[in-house]
């Protein structure tokens, strides 16, 4: 499992307002991603997980592998909406 604001998004859609991202920017990102067999963890609530009121963006990820997809455990994640303490979503994962 691999948690963590990865400050990339994965396509277009994982970003709203602002200045368009270009492939170039993402693929980086995608390749590693593709690379380690990764794939988000189950998960609800807030789609973006960072804004600063202008631009939100999917930043905020819990990821897993196939490893951990093919072994007894599961994995779910809520995103709650950013608040005054922070501007990225708190995530709260439960693994069972």
């Amino acid at each position: 499992m691999v948690i963590g604001d990865f400050n990339s998004i994965l396509s277009q859609d994982d970003k709203c307002g602002g200045t368009l991202v270009t492939n170039r920017e993402i693929r980086d990102f995608v390749d590693c991603i593709t690379c380690l067999e990764l794939v988000d963890t189950q998960h609800v609530g807030c789609f973006y997980t960072w804004t600063n009121n202008v631009v939100c963006t999917k930043l905020d990820r819990v990821l897993i592998n196939s490893t951990w997809l093919n072994s007894a455990f599961d994995a779910f994640t809520e995103f709650l909406a950013p608040s005054c303490i922070s501007d990225h979503s708190l995530s709260i994962t439960n693994i069972f």
